[in-house]
C-alpha cells in the first residue's frame, strides 16, 4: 500500500512539473521581452555581419517604437507617427492594423521611407536585451536598442 501511495505521489509531482514547464513556453517570455521603448539604430545583415547606421541618427524621437502589453505599438519614422497591433508566436511576428504605413511618403527624408517599408515587412524577432532584431527577410533586419526611461 505504501508503494502505491509513494508511486502516486511521484506521478502527481512529475505531472505538476511538466504542466508548469508547458505554461512557460517562449511566446510568453518573448512578448514580455519586447515590452518597452526601442530606438532603431540601423539596418543589419547576417551574411555580411554589418549594420548600416540609420539616418538621421541624432534625432531622439526618430525611429522609436514602443511595444505595449496589450499587443499595440506606436512610434515614429523620421517624420510621421506609426501605430498598429503586433502578435508574437515562436519568434514569428504578425503586424496588423498598421496606420500611416504607405511604402513611400512625401516628406520623409534620409532613411524614413526605407524604415517604413522594412518595418511593415517584419516577419520574425530576436530579442536579446538591450538588442532587438526585427527580421524583414531571412538575413536582413532592423536593429533596435532598448531605450531606458
Amino acid at each position: 500500500m505504501r508503494k502505491i501511495i509513494l508511486f502516486s505521489a511521484i506521478a502527481i509531482f512529475a505531472l505538476a512539473i511538466a504542466g508548469c514547464s508547458i505554461k512557460d513556453e517562449a511566446p510568453v517570455l518573448i512578448n514580455n521581452g519586447i515590452i518597452g521603448t526601442w530606438k532603431c539604430i540601423g539596418f543589419g545583415n547576417t551574411r555580411t555581419d554589418k549594420v548600416k547606421l540609420i539616418e538621421p541618427n541624432d534625432c531622439d524621437k526618430c525611429y522609436v517604437i514602443t511595444f505595449r502589453k496589450d499587443g499595440t505599438f506606436s512610434g515614429h519614422s523620421n517624420l510621421l507617427p506609426l501605430s498598429g497591433n503586433y502578435k508574437i508566436e515562436n519568434n514569428n511576428v504578425t503586424l496588423s492594423n498598421l496606420n500611416n504605413y504607405f511604402i513611400y511618403e512625401i516628406g520623409e527624408f534620409y532613411d524614413g521611407n526605407n524604415f517604413r517599408a522594412t518595418f511593415r515587412s517584419v516577419e520574425s524577432v530576436d530579442i536579446s536585451k538591450p538588442n532587438l532584431k526585427l527580421y524583414y527577410s531571412k538575413v536582413d533586419y532592423l536593429l533596435f536598442k532598448f531605450k531606458a526611461k
